[in-house]
């Protein structure tokens, strides 16, 4: 007989209802009566001998451990890096450098997306690892992404830039003119605003007639701050000031009348949004790089792109290029050649562009030699279309164009509008209207496109966005996330029925109106304006550039799509180089779905190894007779459009599986965090313990990070708890006051082997 047939059995001798015994056996468990007073209590109440309340009392308590059942597998702990410092290295030099983050410990190697860097770990925590990374003599300077491999698998990505100029690093005290850091140019300097009242002054030298740019890399290193900095002659007078130029990034050029000593002076901007503000001592911690010397600048290329199989000659706007610079395009299938121009800022260049017939299709992206590895890519585009530049004055009368067109065309000043006639002569002829420009680096701040005959036909401003209530802007998620440097760049569909001769839809001429809803223009207000027929299509994305799963389990990729231009089919997802032994569940994203996760199944349950690889996910769709396809990009490593943010697309996702957590721990932090104070000697701290079923090693925790003169009570965890409280001491005579991040570490032994597992950070504040 089954238990619970038994345990039926035994009550059906009772003459109570079967609820009174219930809630008897709920009642003890919650006052966790002793053995004999439950056995008395159902004796009682159910009028049974003691030796069959012995015979109950097993399932009962099966039953209340029923309903604390333990998880089969818990959440991977993702390692995630915040920064790490230096921000970049010298060619053929070791540097220590030091990530911080969190789930960072027994970190195994620094990878990069390069074979220009080798590193090895020297120490690591749950929030910081000490790394010695070799950079190559030979490398080429400019940005690279470096990332983190750990037992918890890979971490996200940063910046990290390679420089042949010199390198310093900010030493303090430096927070007052009288006391600025020499530094010897060309020189990259690192640094950090600690406090709102944290300045940071530079001394260096400049020559009579030099010319130097001041070029502060925050946004464009993917990192949070809002400074402002300000030139300073010897006597401490103010010569030059930038707040923002690159999105929140400062930058300015100077030429020098006399030589002598000059000050650089950073400090954080007290109204970052000109909203808010905060108080003097308020922890910041803004770090950046700050480029000073003749690095390139390139500003803007016009036209933005050429048709296959053409050569054209661009305008190319740029600072300290030197006119022998040989250029560079990444892709196949163009070659340039610069040519310097009589121009008194020495700022503008000629660039001649052959493009072959068989280039590659689409985005390209120019650059040029550059020792400081701060220069920034200039995007082009390949297109198999017809293309023309736009001829002035193009106002009032337009400039006529033929259909299908590709216009690259440019907002001269604030009230510059762009006009192109065309001609519709086929009924139900549906045309789609295109700008490209902030996704390709352009100037423009907010396109905007207008279809006019006599009165406004259509209009389109952000891509594919719609207005809800008050002023909030709901975009679809592909441009929200991944697609973000086009989010502004207005496209819209139109149908065209005749219906009447005077209808706004009849065939016949209209005029297409470009124009800069910021009012702004000038040399890099650039767009290309694309006018063709309707073409049904997709754009696919990814939500992260790395994804971590366990062993035997499931890998979840997070997939967005957008359907474009009246697309309302299908699209298969499928994944391309997946390792043997893993296999990715079918998955079909229709019409009016956004976004789902691609599930990748480890079949291999021998599989005892971890297991690293770049996959790549494909998208395919069925319209009329031809197929669609293309592979999701990742997210963009900086999200800010614009000059200077233009960066090559990625495909490959890193995947990773590894051995899944036994157990877990979490602490719930307030919101202003812990404080400790010295007077009172000890603070305690909330614990939460998970563990997979079938784990019951004891833990022991200790403290993670903690800083001089703050330690931890002893505190072992039998199997049972699920809750603790651990308590941080703080010693009068050593500890210093300050805002710290530390966290807690478990350790378990199963079978002869540790097992570890730590908190995420959390502040603790001394005082």
């Amino acid at each position: 007989m089954k238990p619970e047939n038994l345990l039926e059995g035994l009550l059906a001798l009772s003459e109570k209802k079967t609820e009174h015994l219930d809630r008897t056996v709920r009642t003890a468990a919650v006052f966790q009566s002793p053995p004999i007073r439950l056995l008395d209590r159902i004796g009682a109440a159910c009028k049974i001998p003691v030796w069959v309340g012995l015979l109950i009392l097993p399932l009962a308590q099966i039953s209340v451990r029923g309903e604390e059942k333990k998880p089969r597998e818990l959440p991977l702990s993702q390692p995630a890096l915040r920064s790490v410092s230096p921000m970049g290295a010298q060619l053929g030099q070791k540097t220590e450098v030091e990530f911080s983050g969190d789930y960072l410990d027994r970190a195994r190697a620094v990878l990069c997306d390069c074979e220009d860097i080798h590193a090895r770990i020297i120490s690591t925590s749950a929030f910081s690892v000490k790394a010695e990374v070799q950079v190559s003599p030979s490398a080429i300077p400019g940005p690279r992404l470096i990332y983190l491999r750990t037992p918890r698998g890979a971490s996200n990505s940063l910046i990290f830039r390679l420089t042949r100029w010199n390198t310093s690093l900010e030493r303090e005290p430096n927070d007052w003119f009288e006391d600025a850091q020499e530094i010897v140019l060309p020189a990259v300097v690192e640094g950090k605003v600690a406090r709102l009242n944290d300045p940071d002054f530079y001394r260096f030298h400049a020559k009579a007639g030099e010319r130097l740019g001041f070029n502060m890399m925050m946004a464009r290193n993917s990192l949070p701050g809002n400074v402002v900095i300000t030139l300073l002659g010897a006597s401490g007078r103010e010569l030059a000031r930038n707040l923002s130029r690159f999105g929140p990034d400062p930058y300015l050029n100077y030429t020098f009348e006399k030589e002598g000593s000059y000050v650089l002076a950073i400090a954080p901007r007290r109204f970052p949004d000109f909203f808010s503000s905060g108080r003097d001592d308020q922890p910041l911690d803004f770090r950046y790089q700050l480029a000073i010397g003749r690095s390139p600048m390139l500003w803007s290329l016009f036209p933005m792109g050429a048709r296959r199989g053409t050569s054209i000659e661009a305008e190319l706007w740029a600072d300290f290029l030197d006119s022998h610079a040989a250029p560079r395009f990444f892709g196949n299938g163009l070659h340039a050649k610069l040519k310097p121009t009589a121009d008194p800022c020495r700022c503008k260049f000629k660039l001649s562009i052959d493009v072959a017939k068989d280039a590659d299709l689409g985005l390209h992206h120019l650059t040029f030699p550059d020792d400081s590895g701060n220069v920034m890519t200039l995007a082009f585009v390949v297109s198999d279309e017809p293309e023309i530049v736009e001829v002035e004055p193009n106002g009032q009368e337009g400039q006529a164009v033929q259909l299908p067109v590709i216009v690259n065309g440019r907002i001269d000043s604030a009230d510059d509008r762009d006009n192109f006639r065309f001609v519709v002569d086929k009924e139900e002829e549906e045309l789609t209207f295109v700008i490209s420009a902030r996704g390709l680096g352009s100037h423009l701040t907010d396109p905007y496109l207008a279809l006019v005959r006599g009165e406004l036909v259509a209009n389109g401003d952000d891509r594919t966005c719609i207005r809800e209530a008050g002023f909030r802007i709901k975009c679809p998620r592909f441009y929200e996330q991944v697609g973000t440097k086009e989010k502004l760049d207005p496209k819209f569909s139109h149908t065209f029925l005749s219906a009447a001769p005077n209808d706004a839809d009849a065939l016949g001429e209209y005029t297409l109106q470009v124009m800069d809803m910021s009012m702004g223009g000038g040399e890099g207000y650039g767009y290309r304006l694309t006018i063709g027929k309707k073409r049904p299509a997709f754009r696919m994305g990814l939500l992260t550039d790395h994804v971590n799963a366990p062993l035997g389990g499931v890998a979840k990729v997070p997939v967005v799509v957008n359907h474009e231009e009246g697309f309302k089919g299908d699209i298969e997802i499928t994944v391309e180089n997946l390792p043997p032994g893993l296999k990715a569940k079918p998955l079909t994203i229709g019409y009016g779905t956004e976004s789902a996760a691609l599930e990748i199944l480890d079949d291999d349950r021998n599989r005892r190894d971890e297991l690293a690889a770049p996959i790549r996910i494909a998208g395919t769709a069925k319209l009329d007779d031809r197929v669609i396809s293309q592979v999701a990009v990742l997210p963009p490593v900086v999200s800010e459009s614009g000059p200077a943010y233009s960066e090559v697309p990625r495909t490959d996702l890193r995947l990773s599986l590894v051995r899944p957590p036994l157990f877990s721990l979490g602490v719930a932090q307030p919101p202003e965090g812990f404080e400790l104070s010295l007077d009172q000697g000890q603070v305690e701290i909330p614990v939460t313990i998970s563990r997979v079923d079938g784990f019951d090693s004891a833990l022991v925790i200790e403290g993670e990070s903690l800083p001089n003169g703050v330690s931890l009570k002893s505190a072992e965890l039998s199997p049972g708890p699920t809750k603790a409280q651990v308590v941080l001491v703080g010693d009068r005579d050593s500890a210093k006051p300050g805002n710290y991040r530390v966290g807690l570490r478990a350790v378990a032994t199963l079978e002869g082997r540790e097992i570890i597992e730590v908190t995420s950070a959390f502040r603790l504040k001394i005082e």
